[in-house]
């Protein structure tokens, strides 16, 4: 299983292997664009020229039409309806009068020789047609092949400024008729006829067909703007990019078209195609590619991944699945994966590096294990082990017990005479477990002691020790502890409580009692802070049973704890019992009830019992002998905000107004 933060080899591949993919579709689907683009822009041209062409042809046939009907009225009239005798000749006076009725512009008779030989125009007889290409063309009606010819609209050969369209007809009394109509009379007889043309046009579904004269004035467009100026349909002629037979691109009717257009018979006509029409076509195919290019990436994706999956993410699954287990701790694991010379050879470097690893464990597990036990016994001989410990002194009976939860522990407890007199009481607890919970509780055991002897007292001690502990505690360890002095000639004594488990009284009569008060600060963590002081008295019998947490947290397998109900009932079974039956039996009832459950955190007890004075023929307490509570209360009172103490030394001190003494003792409780 992957860990967090951590990317897997599949996911790595699928998320790399889905870039390749889309950057190989985007690739794709942008080259099929540009094709079909170009494509589709191309059949635009082509649809837009061949329009043009019909659109050519249709005026050229209409002009070529009104002017020939013109030409053969005129050939009709001088063939038979003036009757003239055939050997009159034609006058310019007589074409004359044909050409005003029929609005034209120039007739000629041109004879048989291709010499005109009457004219509208009197500069023109005598005129050898042979003599210029552009009248050249009707000399193919004096050869009989054809019996009528149209020329297109241009520019007279004499004068450029003027532009007219001729037609010609075989006469029969030989030679032929030339008849010749003007830009503007030609342009008003044909317009009629020409402004029909875009009507019932269009190009493709939406473009549009408009026609225009010399002037930009629309003669044929199929939106009733018959009349109005070129440029409302949205054409510029003055642009630099407009050219004749070439594609541009205009706003035509407020959409954005590729056009084109064409002179034919001094007509402009344009054809414009919208861009949307154009491309539709090619989004209609590029749809189609993405789609069939996607499942064929799709399929490409899968065949790929289904490839890894089976030849990489599998075997790697089944890798990661015995290193998982092997870095769990199951080093009998065998990895197996043989489907290819590459996974055969890394299952065969992984259980060379197995078997190497355990035979390194077993060998560092062995040095450890030597280790543990040399700090085991360390710590061991640093808690008083000898039980009784003062086989000499009769007014008291002290036993305890450390059981670390590992090999060492960071629980401690500690008693020691600072004099004569004066019996000082420690616990102590840790926080974590270990080695470095055994070091530190050896360095604040070593200063707790240290700091009692000095005297002074259990707040002052332990500001002091505290001040050490925080000014040397780089590992940001803590300490609970419930320090207390005990003056062995009357039962009174002074505790301080930094964050520890409340002590335990029994009375005279042998019922036990939790002493509930609120606490000092643990050690090691602030500096500088006050720590509380409270005076307690003991009456002959009395015990103080302390302990640490392990006890009342102590966890059997239904995850439930032993608590301060069960050590209640646990001491209470032992009502009059020494420390030494006290203490084992306490450990029984949580063994009992834990059960085969592990034990977490180490298991602490001190129990004390005082039993009075010291008899007459005691040894006597030396003058001048140092004490760690200072002979008059005084000192301590000043360290102590919450209760009061005795006024002088030897004196039963006054009962805590927090814990009222129980009828029949001397005081308050220990706390």
């Amino acid at each position: 299983m992957a860990r967090p933060g951590r990317q897997t080899i599949s996911g790595i591949f699928l998320r790399r292997l889905t870039v390749v993919v889309v950057i190989g579709m985007t690739l794709s689907i942008l080259f099929t664009y540009l094709i079909l683009t170009r494509q589709a822009r191309q059949n635009a041209d082509n649809q837009l020229q061949i329009t043009l062409e019909d659109i050519r042809k249709n005026i050229l046939d209409e002009s070529s039409d009104t002017l020939l009907d013109a030409t053969e009225e005129i050939a009709h009239q001088l063939d038979f309806d003036l009757n003239l005798p055939e050997n009159e000749p034609i006058t310019g006076d007589l074409l004359q009068s044909l050409m005003n009725p029929n609005q034209l512009s120039e007739i000629n008779i041109i004879s048989p020789e291709g010499i005109i030989t009457a004219s509208t125009n009197d500069a023109l007889v005598g005129f050898n047609m042979a003599s210029s290409s552009q009248s050249a063309e009707f000399l193919e009606l004096l050869s009989g092949r054809q019996t009528e010819y149209v020329q297109n609209y241009q520019a007279i050969g004499f004068d450029s400024s003027v532009y007219r369209k001729y037609a010609a007809r075989l006469l029969r009394r030989g030679g032929m008729v030339q008849v010749g109509i003007n830009a503007e009379i030609y342009h008003a007889t044909i317009d009629t006829r020409i402004s029909t043309i875009a009507h019932n046009r269009h190009v493709g579904e939406t473009g549009y067909i408009i026609v225009a004269d010399e002037q930009d004035v629309l003669v044929s467009e199929s939106r009733g703007g018959y009349g109005q100026m070129l440029f409302s349909a949205g054409l510029d002629l003055e642009l630099d990019s407009v050219r004749e037979g070439a594609s541009f691109h205009a706003t035509v009717y407020e959409k954005e078209c590729t056009c084109r257009f064409l002179s034919v018979e001094g007509y402009r006509v344009f054809a414009a195609l919208p861009d949307s029409e154009i491309l539709r076509g090619r989004n209609v195919a590029l749809w189609m590619t993405v789609i069939v290019e996607t499942v064929i990436f799709l399929a490409f994706f899968v065949i790929l991944w289904i490839l890894m999956r089976h030849l990489v993410i599998r075997n790697m699954n089944q890798v990661n699945a015995a290193l998982s287990a092997i870095s769990a701790g199951q080093l009998e694991t065998v990895v197996d994966v043989r489907e290819t010379t590459e996974f055969s050879h890394l299952s065969d470097d992984i259980n060379r590096t197995v078997d190497t690893l355990k035979r390194y464990i077993a060998e560092a597990a062995a040095r450890i294990d030597q280790e543990l036990k040399l700090a085991r016994a360390i710590q061991d001989s640093a808690l008083p082990r000898t039980f009784p410990p003062y086989p000499d002194r009769k007014e008291f009976d002290i036993f305890a017990s450390m059981i670390p939860a590992r090999n060492v522990g960071g629980d401690f407890y500690d008693f020691f005479l600072t004099d004569m007199n004066h019996l000082a009481l420690v616990i102590a607890d840790v926080s974590g477990k270990g080695i470095p919970a055994a070091m530190f509780m050896m360095s604040a055991k070593t200063m707790i002691k240290n700091r009692a002897m000095m005297g002074g007292s259990p707040a002052a001690i332990l500001e002091d020790v505290n001040h050490q502990l925080c000014a040397e505690n780089d590992a940001q360890l803590f300490v609970t502890v419930w320090l207390a002095i005990l003056d062995l000639r009357d039962g009174s004594g002074v505790s301080a409580n930094a964050g520890h488990e409340h002590p335990v009284l029994r009375r005279a009569d042998g019922a036990w009692e939790f002493v509930r008060y609120h606490h000092s600060p643990v050690l090691g963590v602030l500096d500088g802070i006050p720590l509380r002081e409270r005076t307690f008295q003991l009456a002959p019998g009395e015990a103080i049973f302390v302990y640490t947490d392990g006890v009342p947290e102590a966890t059997n397998g239904s995850l439930e704890l032993f608590g301060d109900d069960r050590l209640l009932a646990a001491l209470n079974r032992y009502p009059h019992a020494d420390m030494q039956t006290l203490l084992p039996g306490v450990k029984a009832e949580v063994d009992r009830f834990v059960g085969g459950a592990e034990q977490f955190d180490d298991l602490t007890m001190l129990g004390i019992a005082w039993f009075g004075p010291p008899r007459e023929g005691a040894a006597p307490v030396p003058d001048g002998a140092p004490a760690a509570v200072t002979g008059t209360g005084s000192a301590i009172g000043a360290n102590t905000p919450a209760a009061g103490i005795s006024a002088a030394a030897g004196a039963a001190p006054a009962a805590d107004a927090a814990s009222p003494a129980r009828p029949g003792s001397k005081g308050g409780d220990p706390s």
